[in-house]
């Protein structure tokens, strides 16, 4: 039996439940890296981000090198900051199409009810990791990241919601005017 969802094409519930699972699982697998991520002692984060650093540092020699030494450890901590921070935001991006994803396929809400869960969701999920960092040595919680988190989440379901408000005007435009040119 085909039923038609929210503007999309006929959907094979079958298909949609297949779907459904590897969105769950890709979720689920993403959340063990991001946790892994969290696990790790505040020594090893820190080298990564630095590795990070030294690179972009690289890239702007020219002007990085000829600032004075206590500037110069500044803009570097700020750098640092900078890349932490984004990579806070892009975990927790790419956490949310798949979080959004399966919630629609597996339990058919409309986009607004789908977009609003699966915030919901990265925003609990990043509560539950920086609690979860605050047994990691040389790490801490901090409510900032968890604000973090959820703007990086945010700002991938938003395009998600967009683009599927797009496509539903897109085939309603289309069933109207196929609609006008069969009446003809």
């Amino acid at each position: 039996m085909r039923r038609r969802r929210d503007g999309d094409a006929l959907a094979d519930p079958e298909r949609r439940k297949r779907r459904s699972v590897l969105w769950f699982a890709l979720m689920l697998v993403w959340m063990a890296v991001i946790f892994c991520f969290s696990a790790q002692p505040g020594d090893e984060s820190s080298v990564s981000s630095n590795w990070l650093a030294d690179r972009l540092v690289g890239m702007l020699g020219f002007w990085y090198d000829g600032l004075p030494g206590a500037e110069r450890q500044l803009w570097y901590a700020r750098f640092t900051l900078l890349i932490r921070k984004t990579a806070h935001m892009c975990e927790y991006a790419v956490l949310a199409i798949p979080a959004f994803w399966w919630l629609r396929d597996r339990f058919s809400l409309s986009e607004r009810n789908t977009a609003l869960l699966a915030f919901l969701l990265c925003g609990v999920y990043a509560a539950s990791d920086e609690f979860h960092q605050t047994f990691v040595p040389g790490r801490s919680g901090k409510p900032l990241d968890v604000l973090i988190d959820a703007l990086g989440a945010a700002l991938a379901i938003l395009p998600l919601c967009f683009c599927m408000q797009k496509k539903r005007r897109r085939t309603a435009l289309y069933a109207k005017t196929h609609n006008e040119e069969r009446d003809l």
